[in-house]
């Protein structure tokens, strides 16, 4: 990816996917738009990136990970794994 955020959209448009696999709905997609403009005008997807990695990494050693603070009630984290509970 040319960017931290590129990565980010990439995956989180194939995580969004993967949470909804009977199809993505339209205001799934208009809230992810918002929250990565938001992470974009921020720049601190690097930040959400890392978090993605540990809790991959953990769960891959079987550690139990929940993300958590106000940044884990988005879509962009529901779809990155970060937290289990859509926040919709």
């Amino acid at each position: 990816y040319a960017t931290a955020h590129d990565a980010l959209v990439a995956l989180t448009n194939e995580g969004a996917r993967r949470r909804y696999p009977q199809g993505v709905p339209q205001s799934v997609w208009d809230t992810l738009a918002k929250e990565l403009d938001v992470i974009d005008e921020l720049d601190c997807a690097a930040y959400f990136l890392t978090v993605h990695d540990i809790v991959r990494f953990s769960e891959s050693k079987g550690i139990l990970c929940q993300g958590r603070g106000s940044a884990a009630n988005s879509l962009v984290c529901y779809c990155l794994g970060i937290t289990a509970v859509s926040p919709e």
